[in-house]
């Protein structure tokens, strides 16, 4: 696909037996971190693998993380990808 969107995928960590939202996360330029997606999962909800996907994003240079939350608190963040998208559809694999 060479479309300039970028496909994320997951699979959720564990949870303590809490509902878990997953937070995606982009920064372009020198600007603030900003929440492009979030996904709540019940407790109950097996392990599956999780995706989504950000589009319009042609000539763009971002940063994109991910992390978790839930009543325990929040996650460690995942590593910060550096992408530049030009045209193309890049697939990002996390484990949260």
């Amino acid at each position: 696909m060479g479309d300039g969107s970028i496909t994320v995928s997951w699979v959720e960590g564990f949870s303590g037996g809490y509902d878990q939202t997953t937070h995606i996360q982009i920064r372009s330029s020198n600007r603030n971190w900003t929440e492009t997606n979030t996904y709540t999962i019940a407790a109950n909800d097996p392990p599956l693998l999780r995706k989504t996907t950000i589009t319009d994003m042609v000539g763009t240079n971002v940063l994109l993380r991910l992390f978790a939350s839930n009543q325990l608190g929040i996650s460690e963040m995942s590593e910060v990808w550096n992408l530049t998208i030009q045209g193309r559809h890049i697939y990002l694999l996390f484990n949260l």
